[in-house]
């Protein structure tokens, strides 16, 4: 035991003790347990681990610890209690009597821990530099992807522009035939209105250049005599609707029995195209003299619920079909 003026320091000799005690700066446990397993006896192991329990009262419970690997295991707690301790608050110190005893351990040699740590730090370097490398790539690959809009965009911009004047040449050619027609008619007003034209018919000769023409209204006869073996044809008045909003299973006969049950008489019915597929659309045509007032066609009351029923205007295309 030896003292300084304040606290006394113990000084135990143990030549293992001595060895992990100054070993942890320098090696991490396990290469300190396999170099003490190799060099020490099972006994040394377990006397030494004893000694430093005692003195350092690391638990309140002693492990005895059984088994194959006895050594490894007591030699992993002697580490983890001298790692843990607060030596200048124990005041312990281990000392080598015979160095013999002790590992051959040279403070200057190669720091297996240290090492050990730099090649992680280079091994996340490496990882952090591959996925800069990355990051480096998809922004090279977003910059030729921008590259290619922004020619893009200078080809779309050049046939705007051409698109423009074009649309310029063909304003100006407009302008330009308006003005003209413009005049013509400036022209032809003044010309009329100097020489008092008062028709626009041609005249056959110079006296009637000063008369005002009789235009003939055209005369429409229908004739009466019912004599005679010629006959006419005879024309049935019709009432075409256009009916939808149909159920998509409604038919041309549902509606033509429907219509009829009112004591209408159907003479055509065609089924129309729609915008959609959810419902069905028809033209009919009724004979006007089954009808007692064109009222009662567009009566909400006849129809269902729901079914909306218009007037139908015929197309030309229409006509010539049933021409």
């Amino acid at each position: 035991m030896t003292g300084s003026g304040e606290l006394a320091c113990v000084l135990q000799i143990n030549e293992l003790l001595y060895f992990v005690q100054n070993a942890l700066d320098r090696l991490n446990k396990e290469d300190i347990v396999k170099t003490c397993e190799e060099f020490y006896e099972e006994e040394e192991i377990e006397q030494s681990k004893l000694v430093l329990w005692n003195l350092t009262k690391y638990s309140e419970r002693y492990i005895k610890r059984t088994g194959k690997n006895k050594s490894n295991a007591n030699l992993s707690d002697i580490v983890d209690c001298v790692n843990c301790i607060d030596w200048e608050v124990v005041k312990v110190k281990f000392v080598s009597y015979n160095n013999a005893k002790v590992p051959y351990f040279e403070p200057d040699s190669t720091d297996i821990r240290v090492l050990r740590k730099e090649v992680r730090d280079l091994q996340t370097n490496c990882l952090l530099m591959s996925n800069v490398m990355h990051e480096i790539s998809s922004m090279k690959n977003d910059i030729n992807r921008m590259k290619q809009l922004h020619e893009s965009s200078k080809q779309h911009e050049k046939e705007i522009q051409d698109l423009k004047v074009e649309f310029a040449e063909l304003n100006s050619a407009s302008m330009k035939k308006t003005t003209e027609k413009r005049k013509s008619v400036l022209t032809y007003v003044e010309a009329a209105s100097k020489s008092k034209i008062k028709s626009h018919a041609p005249s056959k000769s110079s006296d009637e250049k000063s008369e005002w023409h009789t235009v003939a209204k055209k005369v429409k006869t229908i004739g009466s005599n019912t004599s005679g073996r010629l006959k006419s044809v005879a024309v049935t008045k019709r009432v075409h609707i256009h009916v939808t909003r149909l159920d998509t299973n409604t038919t041309a006969d549902d509606l033509i029995q429907w219509v009829e049950s009112k004591s209408m008489r159907v003479m055509e019915c065609n089924k129309l195209a729609t915008k959609f597929d959810t419902y069905n659309s028809f033209h009919l045509a009724i004979d006007h003299s089954s009808i007692t007032s064109i009222e009662n066609v567009y009566d909400s009351s006849m129809w269902p619920s729901g079914i909306l029923v218009r007037r139908y205007f015929l197309t030309k295309q229409h006509h010539e079909r049933k021409n």
